[in-house]
């Protein structure tokens, strides 16, 4: 299996980057919870291998649409970082830097337990 070289790609300030979205297959998977709430997970892969993720928690507002309250993804940034109450123009939390493909697939579990946390904090304020 060949191996994505996103160092000699990677423009200055970035350590890596995945290879051109036209060169890749994405994926969304929406899993609605119980409540109103969502987590929306959009995988990009290439060769087999994730490059790129993003990990969404949203809640149904009143009016039925739903609100972004966090997402950790890996666009854009060159790291795993963390964006919250939808709000992508601000500077994200940075979680971990990103020099590698193996960087992206090693923090995507930890990423998601991170956004599953928020959800039960927040089905909690919910609830209680």
């Amino acid at each position: 299996m060949s191996k994505w070289d996103g160092h000699a790609n990677a423009p200055d300030g970035l350590e890596w980057v995945p290879p051109p979205a036209n060169q890749c297959e994405e994926r969304r998977i929406p899993t609605p919870l119980p409540g109103g709430h969502l987590i929306t997970i959009r995988l990009v892969t290439w060769n087999g291998q994730l490059m790129e993720y993003a990990i969404t928690y949203s809640r149904m507002r009143d009016d039925g649409e739903y609100e972004e309250i966090t997402c950790i993804d890996t666009q854009h940034h060159g790291s795993v970082h963390r964006h919250d109450d939808g709000d992508h123009k601000k500077a994200p939390k940075i979680l971990r830097p990103i020099r590698s493909q193996e960087d992206v697939q090693e923090s995507f579990k930890a990423s998601y337990d991170e956004v599953f946390e928020i959800y039960l904090s927040s089905k909690g304020e919910d609830d209680g």
